[in-house]
């Protein structure tokens, strides 16, 4: 039996540093190598099209027809990923995040262990003013899962991603938890994420 194809999605704005110096290389590091890596620009981006001229392997690039500033956290580069990934399973990437070579190992063999519809593992952020922690506990709470996590594509016809939402991948999980939809947390740190200034202004262990 072959291993299970897993679509990376990385919406993205106008990052070209993080997105190139961070987040490809990171992709390209994956032990796991049953992948591709969509990257879904929220809008025409010239500059990024010639900067990944030519593409690594395993990735594709797309355009949105135009940006709409006044959505947050590029919902609809999510889901318009979902739609063309070929993939069984579902990874998100943000554009200023990093996974270690080893998360879509973990996070696949663990779907295909228990049956689980998702998992997520451990993410360590690195806030530019305290310092880094770790987050991630179980069972998945608010502020304490990231985008950190990998699931079975089906799970987008029971919820996807909504924009106006202060945690969109928790809305996301939260609304999977209500459907009964079958969990298993890895406990190892397999994503850095990178918080915006916004991010250091909330508080993630409000239990909101």
């Amino acid at each position: 039996m072959r291993p299970p194809f897993v679509s990376l999605i990385t919406p993205t704005w106008k990052r070209h540093k993080t997105l190139t110096e961070r987040t490809m290389p990171s992709v390209a590091a994956q032990t796991y190598r049953d992948f591709e890596h969509i990257i879904v620009s929220d809008g025409p981006d010239d500059e990024l099209e010639e900067l990944l001229n030519p593409l690594p392997e395993n990735t594709r690039l797309v355009f949105l027809e135009e940006h709409n500033p006044k959505e947050q956290w590029g919902v609809s580069a999510r889901i318009y990923g979902e739609t063309i990934a070929q993939g069984e399973l579902i990874a998100p990437l943000d554009d200023d995040d990093s996974i270690r070579p080893n998360h879509l190992e973990l996070l696949v063999k663990a779907i295909e262990e228990t049956g689980a519809g998702f998992a997520y593992s451990h993410m360590m952020q690195h806030m530019s003013d305290t310092g880094a922690y770790i987050v991630g506990k179980a069972p998945p709470v608010y502020g304490e899962i990231g985008v950190s996590f990998v699931y079975r594509r089906e799970l987008s016809k029971i919820a996807t991603w909504r924009s106006d939402r202060e945690s969109i991948d928790w809305d996301l999980v939260k609304r999977w938890l209500r459907s009964d939809v079958k969990w298993v947390f890895v406990p190892e740190v397999t994503v850095d994420g990178y918080p915006t200034a916004f991010w250091s202004n909330v508080d993630l262990h409000s239990g909101r």
